[in-house]
């Protein structure tokens, strides 16, 4: 998945005013602009997409898998800390 500034799939209606499309809408994505990353042996090619209506492309994935590790790290480093706290509670307990 793709996001876009809104800007860049506003069209223009027939009396001359813009309308952005809402969610459910389908757009038309005019003038798509990306760089081949890759070819494949069968004739096909990877396109990262760079650009729509002259705005900047993002790629939403990237951001969830970021944000997706980050959650991960932030949960092992809670796990880490109540092991610590449990092992020092033993500790106490045993007299070290």
């Amino acid at each position: 998945m793709i996001k876009l500034p809104l800007d860049a799939l506003v069209s223009e209606l027939e009396d001359g005013s813009e309308a952005a499309p809402e969610v459910g809408d389908v757009v038309v994505l005019e003038t798509v602009e990306g760089e081949v990353v890759g070819i494949n042996e069968d004739g096909t090619a990877h396109v990262e997409l760079t650009t729509a209506g002259g705005q900047p492309i993002e790629y939403v994935e990237a951001e969830a898998e970021l944000d997706e590790e980050a959650a991960e790290m932030d949960e092992m480093a809670g796990m880490e800390e109540e092991l610590m706290a449990a092992a020092a509670a033993q500790d106490e307990e045993m007299g070290l």
